[in-house]
């Protein structure tokens, strides 16, 4: 008996769109909804999507269960969660207790961190967490060999652990072994590991309490990569600091204090991976430097910079992040864009192909919101899935447009569709995973994957 796969849609008030982007230092990428369902690619084992498998995807999928997501932020081989009540949920490698759940187990499904509330932020570390608090107190767990915890010790936690002397805290940032906190008055703190001068304090003294990052005022941006860390001032100017072999820090030389990255103006956002750093303009272009042996700067080389040069032509884009060796961007619109290494699917365009330059994957979030009228109801079947070639597509109405998308998130094809019936045939393209998108005018109604065997 052949299968038909039936997506019912309604009528809604209000689009969902991708919201927020982020990166796992591990290869594993994430898509936060405005309706707060999350969708993820990449590298899944030990169970960075939290759905109970441990497999890789070459392309983004939504995973299901996880639909009051405030914020997601990855390390190595973890992921934290921060929901919306509050709380801290984690999946993944835990052999350092970098779950927060009193274990050194590793779990491929959600698991809370400790019993922590009224937490505004998290961020993924190596093999470490932080989580900031509505007070401004920060709270850490994990890996802590190098002082990464910032409690004074270099003993690992398996459990969330305040650090006694940070307060007014209103942004963190891990790196791979070193943490840094954000102060409402403009102030830098950092503690951990601090062998290239990453904690900025003109020493290469490891850190096992927060410090004071001498000289830096008026940041209101932090981010901490491989042993080297990024500020971004009010006046749109951007500092680095730490390790320099790579260009990592936009200058010829490394450098223990802040030192500003020169020819830069003009920025409102900041990210960092590895080695290779990304900077968001007032104007919504995106400029980078640093490390870039699989095109993780997206300029069209594989050329490592110390002096920043523009991702591709992206314009429009609201938001940047990067994994260790890949790179990803939003648009106002919700249109995602990767780049960089895809050994293991990061990219999510079917493929495991690295690209230097910017591509563009199809809208990832589906229509939903309130029903506004029952009456209203609109319903796309598309059948066979999976099928050789021809897909057929019924609709509730008629009159509607279809756009198909490859497995590269490229349009292939788009035809109007008169009438309540229509086909699409793609013998001529090779097997993958293909996005059907039906329209009606202008906005998005159905946005379903097919199989093209």
């Amino acid at each position: 008996m052949k299968k038909i796969y039936l997506i019912t849609l309604m009528a809604f008030s209000q689009i969902s769109f991708a919201q927020s982007i982020a990166c796992g230092g591990g290869a594993t990428n994430f898509v936060l909804c405005n309706n707060s369902s999350v969708w993820a690619w990449g590298w899944g084992s030990p169970g960075q999507f939290g759905d109970g498998s441990n497999q890789n995807s070459n392309v983004p999928m939504e995973i299901t269960g996880q639909t009051d997501i405030k914020a997601l932020d990855g390390g190595k081989w973890h992921v934290l969660r921060l929901k919306n009540d509050g709380t801290v949920w984690a999946s993944g490698d835990g052999y350092y207790g970098q779950l927060g759940n009193n274990s050194m187990n590793g779990s491929k499904n959600l698991v809370q961190s400790g019993t922590l509330s009224g937490m505004t932020a998290v961020s993924a570390g190596y093999e470490f967490s932080l989580a900031l608090k509505s007070d401004g107190t920060v709270w850490s767990w994990g890996l802590n060999e190098l002082g990464q915890l910032g409690n004074g010790t270099t003993v690992n936690s398996k459990v969330p652990v305040k650090i006694s002397s940070l307060s007014d805290v209103k942004a963190i940032t891990g790196g791979h072994t070193h943490g840094l906190a954000l102060k409402n008055d403009g102030t830098v703190w950092g503690w951990g590991k601090n062998t290239n001068g990453q904690l900025g304090d003109n020493t290469s003294i490891n850190r096992t309490v927060p410090i004071q990052i001498p000289s830096l005022t008026g940041v209101i941006a932090i981010e901490a990569g491989l042993n080297f860390s990024v500020v971004l001032k009010s006046d749109g100017t951007v500092w680095t600091f730490g390790r320099n072999d790579k260009g990592q820090l936009g200058n010829p030389t490394s450098s223990k204090i802040p030192v500003q990255v020169a020819s830069l103006s003009g920025v409102k956002a900041i990210a960092c991976g590895a080695a290779h750093t990304l900077a968001l303009k007032n104007d919504g272009s995106v400029v980078a430097w640093g490390y870039n042996f699989d095109g993780y700067l997206g300029d069209g080389t594989k050329n490592s910079s110390y002096v920043p040069v523009n991702v591709g032509s992206l314009t429009n884009v609201k938001e940047v992040a990067c994994g260790d060796y890949n790179s990803m961007a939003i648009q106002l619109d919700g249109t995602i864009w990767t780049w960089g290494q895809n050994s293991y699917g990061q990219l999510g365009n079917g493929s495991s192909t690295s690209s230097n330059v910017p591509i563009s994957l199809s809208k990832l979030c589906p229509a939903t919101g309130n029903v506004t009228d029952a009456e209203d109801s609109f319903t796309a079947n598309v059948f066979p899935n999976p099928g050789l070639g021809i897909f057929n597509i019924t609709l509730s109405t008629s009159a509607a447009d279809i756009e198909v998308y490859d497995p590269m998130g490229k349009l292939i094809v788009s035809q109007k569709m008169e009438g309540k019936t229509s086909s699409i045939d793609l013998s001529e393209f090779s097997s993958g995973i293909y996005q059907i998108r039906v329209l009606q005018n202008g906005t998005i109604q159905s946005n379903q994957k097919v199989v093209k065997l």
